[in-house]
């Protein structure tokens, strides 16, 4: 009994981390795709500032 209890909550456990890894790692993805983009735009018009100003 205990130790079905045991491997159930373990299994719970892991299958809670692994949902909460696919999500962030979905997460992270979606920010990459989003917000490099968006950056490097900003890094290039600011380059293009610095040039001219200087």
């Amino acid at each position: 009994m205990d130790v079905d209890l045991i491997f159930i909550l373990l299994f719970i456990f892991f299958y809670f981390n692994a949902v909460l890894l696919f999500y962030l790692f979905i997460y992270f993805i979606y920010f990459d795709l989003l917000v490099l983009p968006v950056l490097y735009l900003l890094m290039t018009l600011l380059s293009y500032v610095l040039l001219v100003v200087c």
